[in-house]
């Protein structure tokens, strides 16, 4: 996302971050009233498993709000599909077979005693 440059509005901002979450920590239908600055929102409490109100300002509701933004570069989902880890093993092999590609080993660890010069020669 980019904030840099001013907007139109407040509400322009609110779209533009809205279409950047997957899902809203606070759904829309959970906002019940706002006037004069104050939000006022519904929630459950799963310690007394209660539907409750609560009112905090507009400031405290958008540093909640922007907490959920993952930091700059974060990938949300590294792999999916065949890269995937529950399905790499099994999908992998049928991706090789029909790219007709040849599987390629996996790359030998060095043992203990080799890693051991390493490390003594760079101590």
């Amino acid at each position: 996302m980019h904030f840099a440059k001013k907007t139109r509005g407040a509400w322009h901002s609110v779209k533009y971050l809205g279409r950047y979450l997957k899902r809203p920590p606070v759904a829309a239908s959970q906002l019940r009233h706002y006037r004069g600055g104050a939000v006022v929102h519904q929630y459950y409490d799963h310690r007394t498993q209660q539907h409750k109100c609560q009112k905090i300002s507009q400031e405290e509701m958008l540093r909640r709000y922007i907490s959920h933004i993952p930091a700059r570069h974060f990938k949300m989902v590294r792999y999916y599909g065949f890269l995937a880890n529950r399905k790499r093993g099994q999908l992998l092999p049928k991706v090789y077979e029909a790219l007709s590609m040849t599987v390629r080993d996996k790359p030998k660890r060095p043992g203990f005693a080799v890693l051991m010069k390493c490390w003594r020669r760079a101590g």
